[in-house]
């Protein structure tokens, strides 16, 4: 992190390749055509060991993808005959990685209320699809709320990031020590075989 709002992320992949990661605030789409723009943003957030191999790599050839963050979610997550879950009900920053997590905790609550509604015969409707939405919307809630902060401290100038950090660091440490509240409920499907018992 190199403050107002500037972020870079390396992480290696598939077939000794590097995937980088580069926020920063504005239109970041124009960099895409604008390669010497886009080497004198990028590599001064290179660390030191890697930067010779961007250097060499970072052409015309590199693949790229360009998305837009943003963290935001539907007033109502169902019309008649359609239900949205994961990211078309609620999308997530990439930050702390939950936007999979949560739609794939989204796909066993619907699926355990449809199959309850299919079972007893009754109809598909916005009935279940409320169910649906009252039992996950609290934690797609409070997850964004969390994701919507740090967005916020990572805008900070570096100083202020670094301290506001370091803060949340020791916050966090001290309430794992604290007694534990009530957390996310564990979310299981009620039918077929439950992920604790899948195999690691």
């Amino acid at each position: 992190m190199f403050g107002k709002g500037v972020v870079a992320v390396f992480h290696p992949t598939t077939r000794s390749r590097l995937q980088v990661a580069y926020s920063a605030p504005g239109d970041l789409g124009s960099l895409r055509k604008d390669l010497p723009e886009l080497r004198r943003r990028l590599l001064p957030t290179v660390p030191a060991r890697l930067r010779p191999y961007l250097e060499k790599k970072l052409d015309e050839h590199t693949e790229t993808q360009f998305l837009r963050v943003v963290v935001t979610r539907m007033e109502r997550w169902h019309v008649p005959g359609l239900l949205f879950l994961g990211d078309a009900a609620h999308t997530m920053s990439p930050s702390g990685g939950q936007g999979l997590n949560l739609a794939l905790r989204d796909s066993f609550v619907a699926a355990n209320h449809l199959l309850d509604a299919l079972r007893a015969g009754q109809p598909v409707d916005a009935r279940v699809f409320e169910k649906i939405e009252q039992e996950r919307r609290p934690e797609a809630d409070a997850l964004q709320a969390v994701q919507t902060r740090v967005h916020r401290m990572v805008m900070a100038p570096l100083l202020v990031e670094h301290l506001m950090f370091t803060v949340l660091g020791l916050v966090l440490r001290l309430s794992k020590k604290a007694a534990q509240g009530p957390g996310v409920a564990a979310v299981e499907p009620r039918y077929g075989v439950p992920v604790s018992q899948l195999p690691a």
